[in-house]
């Protein structure tokens, strides 16, 4: 009995096939040296020893054979492919409606994902631009500051020259604070203009890594008290101010009313420090363009408690984040031992640099980022759907191809070729519609999202989308190959298959799951219009209609000296306020140092009736004024009078007090009550000795709109004196913007070498406090509308498709008399059914879900029955809307062609 063919008798085998060719080739010469009369024994050995070594020869045989098969097999995948990815083509060619449709819902979904994830990666993923990121940190006091707990404070000057001088972990640590000059206008016309600059020790640059691209970096002979004045400019700065003039070096500006020469330019691109990656009351802009030597004075070396410095380091090799920690752990101690009423229950603290980033704006991200995932798996499952019912009109070429020999695995591989090259094609469009979408997420993103620079579309964006397009045909080759697989199975016996009760219920599946996942879209964008909508109705203390705000910064000229330029800079501020609000058209004027509602706070310890710090600890956050600035904000007066011209050097101390002052440090006493009552603080600069409180004014939101106001203290520029102001001009009438022009004037008549800075309305600066709220609102929104949309698109596709393949039922059904609004509901009662059930799943889904938003939700419960209501009653008209054109065509079907039809 022959013994049978066996399937691996036929799979190439080159050991097998060489060992069998030498087997025979040996066994022929043997057969001729018996034929010459040797022995079977003798001729064997003489065959043998005519080949030589039979192993090497078998070894060489196979080796060729193997690279032959190794050929023939890359040969027949590429021919494969080409034959395969041509016929994908030719049959996608042939459904054009079909391949436009599922292309186009694919780059939808792509490219919005695409999108999204590009502002991830270039925010969170992306490597910071400096070298070996990864052991950067920012170092920050941490603890209870008078009561007031925080992970990330200011350090002061002595605490950073004891941190760098104690260091074992750290290679290098530099400090730096803001700092911004008026470049004075120079001969070619160009004005005066306010430049985002900062005072940086001068191992900055070697902290990060980063050399100039023209002269030198900053060294610490330039930190030097009575050094020559240098300067580094940023590249943009050099562009835009110089027009790249490779010969800046070693020119002289004037910053401030002060020269300076410069002597580097660094590299495109470098902007350090960024504002929007560090604390807010630090006051940082958002790109740095100027960076001059930090000088320490021996007011500065000895105001330790005085927290006005932000710090980066670099961890040194060997060393980690919690080594670090460790380390600044260890000079806390030392430091309390020393000073214990300072260092008692205040620390120091290391955050990685992209930590410090990415940590305000992490969970938003994510979450975004979830949201336009629900939208593509919503894509995928309209595409998949449209797969299916494209695959139940294929079944006869399935069952043809089976029959002529190709099996599931073989179909599979080409389904994967068509599907993959239908994902490809929508991924490709995906990321050109990326491009676009980003642009467009770049024109909405907040002022204050950190590392917005970084956000571009590189290599790790287009492998990512790529191979998630990828995935999506793999998948769809998947599901198609599962609906096509009773075809294939049937056809070696002929039998003709029709789409069965458990391919359609899988259909339905799919399109109730894309309900659910709109409807948890939709809901999040519900709770946040709410939240939204409720922001914008809280009053923060002042009114912004017709307020022109803009910064003025006054010469500062040999450093930070406000003993010896503090009158100056009253002078300036005081005549400025005084001649703007006497010009027509200006209801009332002022200035304050910290411009509410844009995270510029400052905040101090005060003693209030000589209470002890110690027994009652009394944190305040406090402003400087000039003029009228409770007018020109009306800010309402509870009692007493407001801060005026009169509260100089010479005259008693007078501070204005906040109702929450009051209530929380005067409790029991009303605004009346507690006026006279006496404030101690520990100012280094300004008047000294206790001041009385002279009038109460109401609460102003300073942080956001969403959080408490703080107690807040005022006092009067003529008795602190400070460089910096942001001036405040209420129009009479019309827009706030007919004031700007005043405004200019006046500062022309005044100080005609200085320039106003960051000139906008106060009710833009509301409006930037929100942005957070709204860039998450509107793009949520947006990909919720879409993905109800596209739920929409997929519940009509599949009851259209059911009512096609029940065309017979139903006309039979008319024939027997049933009415045409009898088979009206039985359509709608399908679609209803899928939406009822995606409803309900995506209810629950969205509940839960929705605790994830709490934190960005202000006044509203995650639970708010308006929204959930709403949203599932919204859905369901959208559901009927979309059932109702297939449920109409279906009393439309002609009962005699229905019951003649096969």
């Amino acid at each position: 009995m022959p013994t049978p063919l066996r399937p691996r008798d036929v799979k190439a085998d080159p050991r097998r096939d060489v060992d069998a060719e030498l087997r025979y080739h040996l066994d022929m010469r043997a057969a001729e040296f018996e034929a010459h009369g040797m022995s079977p024994d003798e001729a064997r050995r003489a065959a043998a020893a005519s080949f030589g070594d039979v192993d090497a020869v078998e070894e060489e045989c196979v080796d060729i054979r193997e690279e032959r098969e190794r050929v023939r097999r890359v040969a027949t995948v590429r021919w494969n492919l080409a034959m395969d990815t041509r016929y994908a083509l030719r049959t996608l060619r042939r459904s054009p409606l079909f391949t436009i449709a599922a292309v186009l819902t694919l780059a939808l979904g792509i490219g919005g994902a695409a999108a999204v994830f590009t502002l991830v990666n270039g925010v969170l993923l992306r490597p910071l631009p400096y070298a070996d990121p990864s052991r950067l940190v920012m170092v920050w006091s941490a603890g209870d500051f008078g009561g007031w707990t925080s992970t990330g404070m200011p350090l002061s000057a002595p605490d950073f020259l004891d941190i760098r001088e104690q260091t074992r972990a750290l290679s290098s640590i530099a400090a730096f604070r803001s700092s911004p000059y008026t470049l004075a206008g120079d001969a070619a016309g160009q004005g005066a203009t306010m430049v985002a600059g900062v005072r940086a020790d001068p191992a900055l640059f070697r902290t990060l890594g980063v050399h100039p691209l023209l002269g030198r970096d900053l060294t610490a002979d330039d930190a030097l008290p009575g050094a020559a004045r240098v300067a580094v400019i940023g590249y943009d700065l050099w562009q835009r101010r110089f027009g790249g003039d490779p010969r800046i070096v070693g020119r002289t500006v004037t910053l401030s009313g002060e020269s300076f020469s410069v002597v580097g330019v660094m590299p495109s691109g470098f902007a350090f420090p960024r504002g929007a990656e560090l604390l807010a009351g630090l006051q940082f802009r958002p790109r740095t363009e100027l960076w001059t030597p930090l000088i320490f004075s021996d007011q500065d070396r000895a105001a330790r408690g005085t927290e006005n410095l932000a710090a980066v380091a670099r961890i040194k090799p060997g060393f980690s984040t919690v080594d670090a920690r460790v380390d600044l752990a260890r000079i806390r101690q030392a430091l309390a031992e020393e000073f214990p009423k300072l260092y008692g229950k205040i620390g120091f603290a290391a955050i990685s640099l992209a930590e410090q980033a990415a940590r305000p704006v992490r969970r938003g991200l994510l979450m975004l980022l979830g949201a336009v995932g629900f939208v593509l798996l919503i894509a995928c499952a309209n595409v998949a759907n449209l797969l299916v019912a494209r695959a139940a009109r294929r079944e006869r070429e399935f069952a043809t191809r089976a029959a002529l020999g190709a099996t599931r695995g073989r179909v599979f591989l080409q389904l994967v070729v068509e599907n993959a090259t239908l994902a490809l094609t929508g991924g490709v469009l995906g990321l050109a519609a990326a491009t676009l979408g980003t642009r467009a997420l770049l024109g909405r993103l907040p002022h204050d999202l950190p590392r917005a620079d970084d956000v571009v579309i590189d290599l790790r964006v287009v492998g990512v989308t790529l191979a998630a397009a990828l995935l999506a045909g793999v998948v769809f080759a998947a599901a198609t190959t599962a609906h096509a697989g009773a075809s294939v199975a049937a056809a070696a016996t002929g039998v003709r298959t029709t789409s069965g009760r458990g391919q359609r219920a899988g259909r339905r599946l799919l399109v109730a799951a894309e309900v659910a996942l709109s409807l948890v879209l939709l809901v999040g964008a519900g709770l946040l219009t709410r939240s939204f909508v409720k922001l914008q109705s809280i009053q923060p203390g002042f009114d912004a209609r017709g307020v022109m705000t803009a910064g003025l910064l006054a010469p500062v000229v040999g450093g930070f000296n406000p003993q010896r330029d503090g009158d100056k800079w009253a002078a300036l501020f005081t005549q400025y306020a005084e001649r703007l609000a006497a010009q027509p058209g200006i209801a009332a004027s002022g200035g304050v140092s910290g411009l509410p509602l844009t995270g510029a706070e400052e905040g101090t310890n005060v003693r209030v009736d000589d209470r002890s710090l110690e027994d009652q600890p009394a944190h305040t956050n406090y402003s400087i004024v000039v003029g009228d600035y409770f007018g020109a904000m009306r800010i309402p007066l509870l009692a007493g009078r407001a801060l005026n011209a009169q509260d100089g050097l010479g005259s008693p101390g007078a501070a204005v007090v906040s109702e929450t002052f009051v209530r929380k440090y005067l409790p029991g006493l009303s605004p009346s009550q507690a006026l006279g009552h006496r404030l101690g603080i520990g100012f280094p600069f300004g008047l000294q000795g206790p001041r009385a409180i002279v009038g109460v004014v109401g609460d102003v939101k300073t942080s956001s709109l969403d959080a408490d106001a703080p107690a807040m203290m005022y006092l009067p520029i003529g008795q602190v004196p400070y460089p910096g102001m942001s001036l405040v001009a209420r129009a009479r009438s019309g827009a706030p913007t007919a004031a700007l022009p005043r405004m200019r004037q006046s500062l022309a008549a005044v100080a005609p070498t200085l320039a106003l800075s960051d000139e906008r309305p106060l009710a833009d600066v509301v409006a930037a406090s929100i942005s957070r709220q709204r860039f998450a609102l509107a793009v949520t929104g947006a990909f919720a509308i879409v993905a109800l949309v596209l739920s929409a698109v997929g519940l009509y596709a599949v009851i259209a498709t059911s009512v096609s393949q029940r065309t017979r039922e139903l006309g039979v059904r008319l024939a027997l008399g049933a009415a045409p609004r009898d088979v009206r509901a039985l359509v709608l009662r399908e679609g209803l059914r899928v939406t009822g059930f995606g409803v309900v799943v995506g209810l629950a889904g969205a509940f839960a879900a929705a605790r994830l938003l709490r934190g960005q939700l202000y006044d509203v419960g995650i639970a708010d029955p308006l929204v959930y209501v709403g949203v599932a009653v919204l859905t369901a008209a959208v559901a009927l809307a979309a059932t109702w054109v297939p449920a109409r065509r279906a009393t439309e079907v002609d009962p005699v062609l229905a019951i003649r039809a096969d």
